[in-house]
Formats: structure tokens, C-alpha cells, sequence
């Protein structure tokens, strides 16, 4: 018989706070390695970079916002078709 041993409240928020750290560390890593790659690949340098990443957070409060009308994920895969890539390997 296995015990069903209930965290506490404290316990479950400090669990979800090292989760959310994580996540953030390992999401903005991300990014660098796909900075380090657009640099490397296609030669993007400081200034072009910086437009992007100013793009990229109007595009990141955009989904915030579609998220709450539940469109966000389908607006994403229709401009990454649109683009055309195989969504398949984004969305498993």
C-alpha cells in the first residue's frame, strides 16, 4: 500500500519556484545558443540582433495576450507554416 503523503503549502511553492528558476535558466540559454547560431550562420551582429530582440518582445506580449482569448498556439503554428517550416518538429 503506498502512503499518499500531502506536501504542504510552503513545500509545493518552493518547489514550483525551483521549477520556474529552472525553466528560466534553461529557456534563456536557449536563446543564446540560437543567438550564437544566427551570428554563425547568418552573420547577424549587435545592431540587427537588437532589432530582433526588440521584435521578439512584441511578438512574446502578443501571445500573452492571445493566450487569454485561447488563439495563442494557433497563431504560432499558422505564421511558422507561413513561414515554411515543418511544424511537426516544433509541436510534438
Amino acid at each position: 500500500m503506498k502512503a499518499n503523503i500531502p506536501y504542504s503549502k510552503r513545500e509545493l511553492r518552493r518547489m514550483n519556484e525551483y521549477c520556474d528558476k529552472h525553466i528560466q535558466e534553461s529557456a534563456m540559454k536557449c536563446q543564446w545558443l540560437m543567438v550564437i547560431a544566427l551570428n554563425d550562420a547568418l552573420g547577424i551582429g549587435r545592431d540587427r540582433m537588437m532589432k530582433v530582440f526588440e521584435r521578439y518582445q512584441e511578438i512574446v506580449d502578443e501571445y500573452g495576450g492571445l493566450k487569454k482569448d485561447e488563439i495563442a498556439d494557433e497563431k504560432v503554428v499558422r505564421r511558422i507554416k507561413q513561414i515554411g517550416l515543418p511544424i511537426n518538429q516544433l509541436y510534438t
